[in-house]
């Protein structure tokens, strides 16, 4: 389990474990990138308070690519 009081302290912590993560979850300007979609409880965090969304125990915190794509071409569309 996680300390965390902030969902930036959970992107902090996911960091340093996987730095790898960094520059896809942080874009350069030091703010969360939005190929990611981060949740609090279901909520979109975006919609809270972003990095800064405050945490109490027992939230989940889920962190989900954001999908992308569609089609092109003549095709019908039912």
């Amino acid at each position: 389990m996680l300390e965390a009081s902030t969902l930036r302290d959970v992107i902090e912590y996911l960091c340093k474990i996987k730095p790898e993560l960094r520059d896809r979850i942080i874009s350069p300007n030091g703010e969360l990138n939005r190929f990611f979609n981060f949740y609090v409880n279901g909520v979109n965090a975006y919609f809270i308070n972003g990095a800064d969304t405050l945490l109490k125990d027992g939230d989940e915190v889920s962190v989900i690519p954001a999908l992308g794509g569609g089609q092109s071409g003549n095709k019908k569309h039912y």
